[in-house]
């Protein structure tokens, strides 16, 4: 059965299209129109010269790629004009249909289109002037990682702070000064590149004081506010040493003051008290606290 049958008139006659030898699909051919000039236009015109044993138009492409491609050209010949027709292909398959629709000579802008990013792009190893070829911007590659090699390449070197500028206010929400300094510069663009773009790092922050200061913010020793610190402070701040207002410590629960005459305490230390009680552990248990 001949796949490219002759049209008679105005009519359009249907062809059979072989895919890779596993299924056959019917369209017209004139689909193959709808998205511009390619190499698919000459099916059904008696042009197209691969054929199968049975005379079938023949297609190398396995369905999981090709019919992705028919069914996106009849949405897109079916689309609203401006409207935005992003083609359905399985995850693992994409990147053989960007190949596919590139090595059929499809317009490159139709890529971007149905919904193929710069960064795909790129990630399959398309260099940064072919990218620049699907209609991809300078700025939009540059997000998308390119290498500054290859941005330096397309544009010239006059437009380079200009294109670097507007990324950074473009995209200042969403990287900080610092973000954007180490990605851009992981890209390749130098130092000199970023300063004439006016793009700098953030200042590091203020080291913590040694004090603290009146605005709150924790020093070494802290402030009589509760701040933490490495002493605390009378009003119950967190500390290594507590102080008798309660202050947590690190060391157990809150040291307790007591007064005692000198007598006692070194007779309490040598010998234990009168009540029997081991003068050294009352003493530890209680806490070295100075008689005030």
């Amino acid at each position: 059965m001949d796949g490219e049958k002759a049209t008679s008139g105005k009519k359009t006659v249907a062809v059979q299209i072989n895919m890779g030898g596993e299924a056959v699909i019917t369209v017209s051919p004139e689909l193959f129109k709808v998205a511009g000039e390619n190499k698919l236009c000459t099916i059904g015109f008696g042009t197209w010269e691969c054929q199968d044993a049975d005379g079938l138009v023949f297609v190398d492409y396995s369905p999981a790629v090709f019919i992705p491609l028919v069914e996106w050209l009849r949405e897109l010949r079916d689309a609203e004009p401006g409207q935005t027709v992003y083609v359905q292909v399985l995850q693992e398959k994409r990147t053989a249909w960007i190949r596919m629709v590139n090595a059929l000579s499809f317009p490159k802008h139709l890529l971007r289109k149905a919904g193929i990013n710069a960064h795909e792009l790129l990630c399959m190893g398309y260099s940064v002037g072919c990218a620049r070829d699907f209609e991809f911007t300078a700025e939009e590659l540059i997000l998308a990682g390119a290498q500054a090699a290859g941005i330096r390449e397309i544009v010239k070197p006059e437009e380079l702070p200009i294109i670097l500028r507007h990324v950074a206010e473009t995209h200042g929400t969403s990287l900080t000064a610092t973000g954007l300094c180490q990605f851009l510069a992981r890209s390749g663009f130098d130092a000199e590149e970023l300063e004439a773009a006016g793009i700098k790092e953030s200042p590091p922050p203020s080291p913590l004081p040694l004090f603290g200061d009146p605005a709150g913010n924790g020093g070494l020793f802290g402030e009589a506010s509760g701040r933490t610190s490495l002493f605390g402070e009378a009003s119950g701040s967190t500390s290594l040493f507590s102080e008798a207002s309660g202050g947590t410590s690190l060391f157990g629960p809150p040291v307790v003051r007591f007064k005692m005459p000198a007598a006692d305490l070194h007779a309490s230390i040598d010998g234990g008290s009168a009540s029997g009680v081991d003068g050294v552990s009352t003493f530890l248990a209680c806490g070295a606290g100075s008689s005030a």
